[in-house]
């Protein structure tokens, strides 16, 4: 049901269509890994722990990006960045 609405200023208004895809991975296993890496560790896990496990030979700071990124993932949880991170409760 359309409402009509009277103003006493007149408002240009604008309006367009949009159509998108949104795609989104629901399996990550790059990503599963580093959540069981911290499930067998069954302790806080580091930037450190995740390349010496999981990307040999890669530096620190990649251990970390993936540390990062799961924890936008919902997958991690780390109250500071850097900060040892452990698994979500989900």
């Amino acid at each position: 049901m359309k409402q009509k609405i009277n103003l006493r200023t007149k408002i240009e208004v604008k309006a367009f269509d949009l159509s998108a895809t949104v795609a989104f991975g629901s399996k990550r296993p790059e990503f599963l890994a580093v959540a069981e890496l911290a499930s067998c560790l069954n302790r806080p896990i580091t930037g450190e722990d995740v390349c010496r496990e999981l990307l040999k030979g890669l530096p620190e700071p990649m251990g970390w990006r993936a540390i990062q990124r799961c924890v936008q993932l919902g997958i991690l949880r780390q109250p500071n960045p850097r900060s040892d991170a452990t698994l979500t409760s989900k």
